[in-house]
């Protein structure tokens, strides 16, 4: 590789060496960029998983209507758009922000139904939803049992679920 800085080293030669050393630089610039990319990747996701989380914290009690453009809603707090909102937290976490929030709804649905003695209607407006029908429906989707089975098979049960994990996105 030296030796085309030798005295008699054609032009071309010194040209063809340095054209191969700018690419290794850019690829390793480019390698940079991506790791430095995914990790505000990452970082972004979480920020949007924990917006979720406040949604469903906060539906039943003062914002029913942030359920219906929530994604917009989070997008915008977060000053991205709402597609790459979408795109950040589903290449992250390998799901989309609605089936997160369907899981966080499940998951408090479930919490509170063997650990409360809220009624089935208030825990169904509780997570966001306004009629009980729909609840009821979607809760046996989720759970195989009504709402009602569900309370009365797991009464005091300790119901919880795994974490996000991270994709690698690399």
């Amino acid at each position: 590789m030296y030796k085309c800085f030798t005295e008699g080293s054609s032009n071309l030669v010194l040209f063809l060496m340095l054209y191969e050393l700018m690419n290794l630089l850019k690829k390793n610039l480019n390698q940079i960029e991506e790791t430095k990319g995914s990790s505000q990747s990452v970082s972004l996701a979480y920020e949007i998983a924990r917006e979720i989380e406040k949604i469903i914290l906060t539906s039943g009690t003062s914002n029913e209507e942030s359920l219906g453009n929530w994604l917009e809603m989070i997008s915008s707090k977060l000053a991205i758009s709402r597609r790459h909102c979408h795109r950040v937290f589903q290449q992250v976490y390998g799901t989309s922000p609605r089936d997160y929030l369907n899981i966080l709804r499940q998951q408090e649905a479930m919490q509170k139904l063997v650990n409360t003695n809220d009624s089935i209607e208030q825990i169904a407006n509780t997570i966001g939803y306004e009629n009980i029908q729909s609840f009821s429906r979607q809760f046996l989707k989720w759970a195989g049992m009504s709402p009602s089975a569900f309370q009365k098979n797991h009464r005091d049960s300790l119901l919880y679920l795994t974490p996000l994990e991270v994709k690698n996105i690399t």
